[in-house]
């Protein structure tokens, strides 16, 4: 009788035992490759629960810059290297962005008494102001009075005259209405000063809506600066700063112009979309964000790029790991039955047969031999367990969503499973395993 004639009797008289084999395989393979999908899945599920859970600014993007030259093409190659580093690595996330544009701080006097040598004398208590432009400002504010800044700059006799409109909270507190102009200028006795004519009193349609970040009043009303003032100036430590918009041409036709070599803060405000960014892994999303913020830093000196993305990522994965270690000891105990649960079943297949292990060995057959016929008897069984035993575990993980501890997570959906190598190669060396022992009892 050849060999494998031999093995085929062998499964032919013994079917029961190597079924129940077959079993315990199984079910050890699944066990293994199910704990990875099943880790995985919760992971995709908790990751999905906790961005639906998180506020929408905290997983919007802020990509700052500090040092942006104020002129045509330095603004527009900021706006070039942001453009792109989004479309690059964000595109699928993106709902769009808005700019927020700020100069630094100018000392800010009345129109009759402009600080310099024509005005107060040097100690005299100032104010502090600046100029900001915000994309799309109009579409988001009401006018309580007057109307939209324009893009008109006309030379007066100390500088520069331009348009722009503030916030009703500043206007109370300087005391400004359409029709004022104020004078700024970057320090005192500043040759060039810009005046500025106040053409409209704005409020926030919504303060608490996205575009505003959920605070208007940081820009319409900003807090006190907390930079020391020069120290040839008196500023009031509680004064709010008078925060002017004006439209992008005219800061720079007008403060560009007027004032060579001047740098300009700049913050882009990248919105996400919470669905396309559930479908990015954890390991895609902190590529992508770094990758972005890698473009950005390349171009713009001194950038960074917030997001709270990072935050939520880094939080859940401190939970799932004090999550997942119950679950793990849990499936080595498991494990370690059903495979204890085989050896058995092995244990009785081989005291079955020891007549005939008796006869071959009385016939010349070696040890290496017999587990040779115990291996090919086996593989069958291991080759089966090890294909079946993935499917059959993203089968049963996906199906786990229907029960009632899911339901309200995922409202009786099945949970989320995709295919990856990892519950493949730990099917397979579950598989190896109960191999081994399935041949060497026989040896």
């Amino acid at each position: 009788m050849s060999t494998y004639k031999l093995v085929l009797r062998r499964f032919a008289d013994d079917w029961m035992l190597l079924l129940s084999i077959l079993f315990g395989v199984t079910v050890a393979a699944g066990l293994v490759a199910g704990a990875p999908i099943y880790i995985r899945s919760l992971e995709r599920q908790g990751i999905d629960t906790a961005i639906d859970r998180a506020s929408q600014a905290s997983l919007n993007l802020f990509a700052f810059a500090p040092y942006v030259p104020l002129g045509r093409s330095g603004l527009e190659a900021s706006d070039r290297t942001i453009d792109r580093a989004v479309g690059d690595h964000l595109a699928s996330i993106s709902r769009g962005r808005e700019r927020y544009t700020k100069t630094a701080t100018f000392l800010v006097g009345s129109v009759t008494q402009p600080p310099g040598p024509d005005g107060p004398e040097l100690g005299t208590r100032v104010s502090r102001g600046y100029f900001q432009q915000l994309t799309n400002l109009a579409d988001h504010v009401t006018f309580l009075s007057g109307r939209m800044a324009t893009d008109q700059v006309v030379p007066g006799r100390g500088g520069p005259e331009v348009e722009a409109i503030i916030g009703n909270l500043s206007a109370r507190a300087f005391g400004l209405a359409v029709g004022d102009r104020v004078v700024l200028a970057p320090f005192l006795n500043a040759p060039v000063r810009v005046s500025v004519h106040i053409v409209g009193v704005v409020e926030a349609t919504d303060p608490s809506e996205e575009y505003w970040q959920g605070n208007a009043n940081a820009y319409l009303r900003p807090q006190p600066l907390v930079e020391t003032p020069d120290p040839d100036v008196d500023v009031g430590p509680d004064e709010p700063p008078l925060a002017l918009f004006i439209t992008m041409e005219a800061m720079i036709a007008g403060i560009g112009d007027a004032y060579p070599g001047s740098l300009v803060s700049s913050t882009w405000f990248i919105f996400v979309d919470k669905e396309n960014l559930k479908a990015w892994s954890k390991e895609e999303a902190r590529a992508r964000l770094a990758a972005m913020e890698s473009d950005v830093s390349v171009t713009l000196q001194g950038s960074a790029v917030f997001t709270g993305i990072n935050i939520l990522l880094d939080e859940f994965e401190d939970r799932s790991f004090f999550t997942s270690v119950p679950l793990l000891l849990l499936l080595v105990l498991m494990v370690i039955t059903v495979l204890y649960y085989v050896l058995m079943m092995v244990s009785y297949l081989v005291r079955s047969r020891e007549d005939d292990v008796a006869l071959l060995r009385s016939r010349g057959v070696s040890a290496w031999q017999s587990a040779r016929l115990y291996a090919l008897e086996g593989l069958p069984l291991v080759v089966t367990a090890t294909v079946l035993a993935p499917f059959l575990a993203m089968g049963s993980v996906a199906a786990a969503g229907k029960l009632g501890y899911f339901r309200e997570i995922t409202l009786g959906e099945t949970l989320p499973v995709a295919f990856h190598w990892l519950p493949f190669a730990a099917a397979a060396g579950t598989g190896l395993l109960s191999l081994a022992i399935f041949v060497v009892p026989g040896v």
